[in-house]
């Protein structure tokens, strides 16, 4: 099963590609195709609600981690 945790398995140039693919949406405002379509699973929260589990829901939080992180500094 994929986790958050086994993106420090990852090898750098994994992190290189995710950053030109991050900056090519940024650049034309579009998303690729393939991030609007892909599997996702979905766990419940103690909360409520639902959390979604994927390698594209941890590329994305992790994009958007870095543009947050620009923009407040």
């Amino acid at each position: 099963m994929w986790a958050a945790k086994h993106w420090i398995d990852m090898p750098d140039h994994f992190f290189n590609m995710l950053a030109e693919v991050w900056n090519l949406a940024l650049d034309t405002g579009k998303l690729p195709e393939a991030w609007t379509q892909v599997r996702v699973v979905t766990i419940p929260k103690t909360d409520g609600g639902f959390r979604g589990l994927g390698i594209a829901t941890a590329a994305w939080r992790a994009g958007m981690l870095v543009l947050m992180e620009r923009a407040a500094s």
